[in-house]
């Protein structure tokens, strides 16, 4: 804690140089912020023992407006140090892309990029879209439900959408995106996940809409000599059931095409024999979901999704037919104040028996808050919690984590570049 409050009153006290605030309205933009926090991490090596680590993080963002739209990018590098462990200090970057731009009054086009290293497995679950759910971003996101154990891995994932209205209510929109991560560990598995969707949605009364929702879905394990190929056919339907509180549901076919060649030894005398086995087999599985969301300001909302579809493993199978359900709460309590709480419990089940003989259940909660003493400084908190079942019980015990953390955020400020 002595770092902790050595940076505290340095900031507190203004030694630190601070950049002019910009306007909104600028063109562009450059800002720089600063997180540091320490904490306790009750199973940080995978042996079940505490350990105490502080982070730094500080990060850059760059914004571009214009009358057709903006774009962002950002870079933040974090160092990380557990004490009375023997691994040396512990970087992460993260570089991401994000721009939406209208092409002309019925054409939209938007784009994200995103690169990930790090040692930190609790990022593997967070919901990037949290607050603003949809059908497609629930039924064709990445498994976002196995924390894993300490190591470094690498995630890469891009998205690029083009939307057409046909008509003040009525749009079409298709596009692509890729995910893939790397692992270094020995029983975690590399994936690739590559997908062409087209949506189409019509709102056909007063907070009432139609959604037709179709993609190819490429899963691809390299390990396993697994590829999966799925079609999806979606309907979904929405409607408000009083103004700010929203329901969607939806269901549909989806058609898996599994093609995997599993490498067997047999002991024959004193021979081994290695035989590839082919797998081709075709599986028709379901695809439903719930989508609840409450919405009182751009200050609280609410947001619960239940669904079963085909997914990736996540790295500790191929591809699964997973049953998940995840809540996000986010309020500002104050003008001071802000809390926010996520949980998420899934059941994975390898499809077309492929993968592991058992199911892979997970759970995890967090939950965290902010406190701001002023427009650049605030005081932060956050507690994760992960917990598997139903996997061997030398791995249980290597991936159940507990993790409280504290710390300060600081904003030295925001540079206009000019129009």
């Amino acid at each position: 804690m002595r770092y902790l409050t050595a940076l505290v009153l340095l900031l507190a006290v203004g030694v630190v140089p601070v950049c002019a605030q910009g306007s909104p309205k600028e063109r562009r933009t450059v800002s720089f912020e600063l997180d540091f926090q320490e904490g306790v991490d009750d199973n940080a090596d995978g042996s079940g023992e505490a350990s105490s680590f502080f982070e730094l993080r500080p990060s850059i963002q760059f914004r571009q407006y214009h009358r057709s739209g903006a774009w962002m990018v950002e870079y933040q590098s974090t160092l990380r140090r557990f004490s009375g462990l023997s691994s040396r200090d512990q970087f992460d970057h993260e570089l991401r892309l994000d721009g939406a731009f209208r092409l002309s009054r019925r054409w939209q086009v938007s784009y994200q990029q995103s690169f990930l290293r790090s040692t930190n497995p609790f990022l593997r679950v967070v919901d990037n879209a949290a607050g603003s759910n949809t059908v497609g971003s629930v039924l064709f996101a990445p498994n976002r439900s196995v924390v894993g154990p300490q190591r470094r891995y690498t995630q890469l994932g891009s998205n690029l959408t083009f939307q057409y209205r046909l008509g003040a209510q009525t749009q079409v929109s298709f596009g692509g995106d890729y995910f893939r991560e790397d692992q270094p560990r020995e029983f975690l598995l590399d994936l690739e996940t590559r997908n062409f969707r087209v949506e189409f949605g019509k709102q056909y009364a007063r907070g009432k809409s139609l959604g037709a929702h179709y993609s190819l879905q490429l899963f691809r394990t390299p390990a396993a000599n697994t590829r999966v190929r799925t079609q999806s056919f979606v309907l979904s339907h929405g409607f408000e059931v009083r103004p700010g509180t929203r329901i969607t549901f939806f269901g549909g076919p989806q058609v898996s095409r599994v093609r995997s060649e599993p490498i067997v030894n047999l002991s024959l005398f004193f021979f081994t024999l290695r035989l590839n086995l082919r797998v081709r087999e075709s599986v028709n599985t379901l695809a439903v979901g719930t989508l609840f969301a409450h919405r009182v300001n751009d200050r609280t909302w609410l947001e619960v999704t239940a669904s079963r579809r085909v997914s990736e493993g996540g790295g500790f199978t191929g591809t699964v037919i997973q049953k998940a359900a995840r809540v996000n709460f986010r309020r500002e309590i104050s003008r001071r104040l802000t809390a926010s709480i996520a949980a998420y419990i899934a059941d994975d089940t390898a499809l077309a028996g492929v993968g592991l003989s058992q199911d892979v259940q997970t759970k995890g909660f967090s939950t965290g808050f902010e406190y701001r003493l002023n427009r650049r400084l605030g005081f932060r908190g956050q507690y994760d919690y992960f917990h598997i079942v139903a996997v061997p019980e030398q791995l249980r015990s290597s991936l159940a984590r507990n993790r409280l953390s504290v710390g300060i955020h600081y904003l030295f400020g925001r540079v206009s570049l000019g129009r």
